[in-house]
Parts: structure tokens; sequence; C-alpha cells
């Protein structure tokens, strides 16, 4: 128990150590884009900025040196029953774009953060600029009704986060290789 904790609470610390302020990058630093991004973090070598995009609320990672968007823009689909809810409507399916962010970025280009679809149900993820070409979405606790990666080491090999349980009560959760 005493070895869990002193885990948690290294991983608080580490994510407290590298927390930034949001920061705006305009469309004048992102030559060839029509977009601006929230900014949320920043790689310590200056290599990769990661956000969401103002306009679609979906995650993004910018390669500053090679002037590089990468946005993981998608449509998603719920069916939605009113009467689930007391309402007389018909039932019908809702479109619309998963929204998200990332949160924290290494020197490596890994980036973790959250997507969330059109049921409001947030999922961690993780991208590698320079290895993949989709985002995956990390393990969930059991019984997590929602849950958000905030943190990574330099090595990629420890993600911190924290997750919702059914009574909506936020704790920690780590990720490890």
């Amino acid at each position: 128990m005493k070895k869990l904790f002193m885990l948690l609470l290294a991983a608080g610390m580490f994510v407290v150590a590298n927390a930034q302020s949001p920061f705006v990058v305009s469309p004048d630093n992102l030559e060839g884009y029509e977009l601006s991004i929230l900014g949320e973090a920043m790689s310590q070598n200056r290599q990769y900025v990661v956000g969401e995009e103002q306009q679609g609320l979906f995650p993004v990672i910018w390669e500053t040196r090679l002037n590089d968007v990468i946005a993981i823009a998608e449509a998603d689909s719920v069916y939605i029953d009113p009467a689930e809810w007391g309402g007389e409507e018909e039932a019908y399916w809702g479109y619309g774009a998963k929204t998200g962010t990332f949160h924290a970025v290494n020197n490596q280009g890994t980036a973790v953060g959250v997507i969330t679809g059109m049921n409001t149900i947030s999922h961690p993820i993780m991208f590698n600029y320079t290895t993949s070409d989709t985002y995956t979405v990390l393990a969930e606790p059991e019984g997590a009704v929602g849950c958000e990666a905030y943190g990574i080491s330099e090595d990629g090999s420890v993600i911190a986060g924290f997750y919702f349980d059914e009574s909506w009560i936020a704790k920690a959760c780590i990720w490890t290789n």
C-alpha cells in the first residue's frame, strides 16, 4: 500500500511539475494552416506543441521544425432515445465530431490526452508523431465512467492521469509499459 501511495504521489508531482498554462498558437505561426491551436504543452526540446484546435475542438500536435500539424478529427454518431429521459420525441441518430485535446508531449513526439465522442464519455489517448498514423486508446480502469491522460515521462514508460468512478469521484490513474 505504501508503494502504491508513493507511486501515485510521484505521478502527481510529475504532472504538477510539467504543467503549463494554456497559450494560443495563431495561424501566423502555422504557415499554410487556417487554424489556431489552444496550446496545452510543449516538449522540453520545443519541437512539439500539443493542445486542441480552437474551432473544431479536436486534439492537435504541431511539429515546429517541419511546421507540420496533425489533427485528430473524426466523425462520430450516437443513438439518441428521448424516451429514456421521459421525452415523447422519436429516437434518432445524432451525428457530430469527436472532441478532445492533448495535455502533454515528450521530446520523442508522444502526446497524451483525451478524446470524447457523441456519447460524452471521455477516453485517454496516446499518439506518437514519428511512428503512428492514428491514436491509441489507453486501457481504462474497471468501473471508469470517464478517463484522461495528463502527463507522460520523457521515455514514455509512465503516463499519469485520472478517471471518474461510478460515483463521479476523480481518482489517480497510472499506465506503465
